[in-house]
Parts: structure tokens; C-alpha cells; sequence
């Protein structure tokens, strides 16, 4: 806490950083448009916490220029829970877009949800790199015009998109829950995380020399939460279906 407020006033910003509020406390309110309200975690045993409150929901129109619907992006669900906690729309995430998107448009962005199968198990059902007519031009507008989570402008091509493995998609410009972008700010200092995972790692109550088996544990931050409170003494095996995820944290934990 005290380290942001170091960060508040050198920079001058009578606002905050990044649009963040400081407080001591949440006190019940509400966090305004365009501002961020930052308190002191109220649970015993969490005193190292801090609690981020965006803003939201907030009414966006997709309604393009005249004569022309907005073009569209569509990202998977992973995906827009990252975008709806302040990052930008990366290619991994990119499942389908309209045609003719070309860097610079503004490009609506939704979600696809999984949905139940006939052969049991779950799917989005949309083939990666597919193309969409537009919003309302579309066959599958009407299933998906409640999943709007956003507009940006495209920092690709189209086909640039689909040809490379990395990088920022689309910069999204408006969403319709906003929280501040934490990037570069403390950096090595603060981890972003959900409370349900830093409750796991306090309620498990590692001890220093146990042995820890983490079968989740990208992106590291459990992990580390874990290491941390066993003081670096013992051993933890930490593990994780995806590959890249695997790469990312052993890159993070060096």
C-alpha cells in the first residue's frame, strides 16, 4: 500500500496511477467510472493483500458508422477473462474474424462459451480462423449479442492474426467491466491474482521441508505463494496440462 502511494505522488497524479484510488479501506463503496478504488484486504491472515475494485457494467454500442456494421472478433473464454481483468486481446486467444479487418479498425469483441455436445463434453463449436459476416449480417448473432464484452482497434491484419503465434490482437480501447492495467507497475513486486487462489495456498498451510504437489499450477502464482510461506524449505512439483503454460512459469520462477 504504502509503496503505491510512493508511486501516486512522485508521479504527481492527484488521480492516481493508472486511474487507481487508494484507500485504507473498501467501506462499502462503489467504484466510479474511470476511477479504481485499492484497499487493504479485511480477512485475518491475508494482511500482504490488496483488493483492486473496477467498474461496471458499462453500456457500449456496437452500432459501427453509418451504412456499416461494426467488424468483430471473436477470443475464447480464457481469453476474455483476461481482457475483462485489463489485458489486451492476444493471437492465442483469437478464434474467429470478420473479413477485411485490417490494423487500425475498430472491431467489436466477444466471447465464446462453451456449450454441452450431443456426444457429451463441451465445445464452442467455431472453428479457429473462421470468417464472420458482421454483427447483425451474421447466422450467429442472435446466440451471441449478450457475450459483447468490449471494442478495440486491431493492432494486426486479419491475416496477420492467423499467420503469427504471438502477440497483441487487438488493444482494447473500451470493456464493459474495467479494472487498471497493473503492467510495469512494481514490477517483481506484486502478482495479480483471483482471492479463491490465495486463499488455496494459506488454507493448505504449507509447512518448511514438506513435500507439495500443485496439479494447477500455472500461472506460478500459488506456487510461489506456496514456496513463500514454506520460507524456500522443502520441495514442491508443480505441474500443469499445458506445455506453453509449463514454459511461462518456469520462466517466471527463474
Amino acid at each position: 500500500m504504502q509503496k503505491l502511494l510512493k508511486l501516486v505522488n512522485q508521479n504527481e497524479l492527484s488521480c492516481g496511477f493508472n486511474g487507481l484510488k487508494i484507500g485504507e479501506q473498501n467501506g462499502g463503496e462503489q467504484a466510479h467510472e474511470g476511477s479504481y478504488l485499492v484497499h487493504k484486504c479485511p480477512y485475518s491472515g491475508l494482511e500482504n493483500v490488496l483488493f483492486v475494485r473496477g467498474s461496471g457494467p458499462h453500456a457500449l454500442h456496437y452500432d459501427g458508422q453509418p451504412g456499416h456494421s461494426m467488424k468483430e472478433i471473436i477470443i475464447s473464454r480464457k481469453c476474455a477473462e483476461s481482457v475483462l481483468r485489463g489485458a489486451q486481446v492476444y493471437v492465442p486467444g483469437v478464434l474467429a474474424c470478420s473479413a477485411h479487418v485490417e490494423k487500425g479498425d475498430m472491431v467489436a469483441v466477444s466471447v465464446a462459451i462453451e456449450q454441452p455436445v450431443k456426444d457429451s463434453g463441451w465445445a464452442v463449436g467455431i472453428t479457429r480462423g473462421i470468417v464472420l459476416q458482421g454483427l447483425q449480417s451474421d447466422a450467429h448473432y442472435e446466440e451471441r449479442k449478450g457475450l459483447y464484452i468490449g471494442q478495440g482497434i486491431a493492432a494486426m491484419s486479419r491475416a496477420g492474426i492467423f499467420r503469427v503465434l504471438h502477440g497483441v490482437a487487438v488493444e482494447m480501447t473500451e470493456r464493459v467491466y474495467k479494472l487498471p492495467s497493473f503492467n510495469d507497475v512494481l514490477e517483481g513486486e506484486i502478482f495479480l491474482q483471483n482471492l479463491p487462489s490465495i486463499v488455496a495456498a494459506r488454507v493448505l498451510d504449507p509447512q518448511p521441508g514438506e513435500q507439495i504437489l500443485d496439479m494447477c499450477a500455472a500461472p506460478g502464482g500459488k506456487t510461489t505463494a506456496i514456496a513463500i510461506l514454506m520460507r524456500d524449505k522443502g520441495e514442491i512439483v508443480a505441474l500443469d496440462r499445458s506445455h506453453n503454460k509449463v514454459i511461462h512459469y518456469v520462466r517466471f520462477s527463474i
